[in-house]
């Protein structure tokens, strides 16, 4: 595990913070975002991960990492929520993300390579049919 930048992350340098994360951008990574409050792009606060960030990273990862971002569920209904940021992740990168959640919390997990995708679409899957609170998602799969 390497946790970039061990200090606490400031709005003030937050420009300086994404400068230096591209200069040592790891490859073939599991890239972790926990946006805090969430991802937000019409009404973003300083404590927001915001939609053009996600896309500096999502354009800085190569074909063998995988991003795959935390967030606990806004006030809305989950299914139209993971509908409504999904699309919004596909959009923003070209990928449309795999997700697993509980209801509560969801994954988004996005991949550039379509087999290394498919791959994480099938473990998901397999893994949410174990456990019965867990639902698992990719476009091509029903809302089961």
């Amino acid at each position: 595990i390497d946790i970039f930048d061990r200090q606490p992350f400031t709005h003030k340098k937050r420009d300086n913070y994404f400068q230096a994360l591209f200069k040592t951008f790891p490859k073939k990574s599991l890239i972790f975002l926990d946006p805090g409050i969430g991802l937000e792009d019409r009404r973003p606060t300083k404590k927001h991960l915001l939609m053009a960030e996600v896309k500096k990273i999502y354009d800085q990862m190569d074909t063998a990492s995988i991003m795959m971002i935390y967030q606990h569920f806004p006030r809305m209904t989950p299914v139209g929520y993971v509908k409504h940021r999904s699309a919004q992740l596909a959009d923003l990168t070209g990928s449309t993300p795999v997700t697993i959640t509980d209801n509560e919390i969801i994954f988004f997990m996005l991949a550039k390579n379509p087999k290394i995708r498919a791959s994480i679409g099938l473990i998901l899957k397999q893994y949410a049919n174990t456990y019965s609170i867990l639902i698992s998602r990719r476009d091509d799969w029903d809302s089961s």
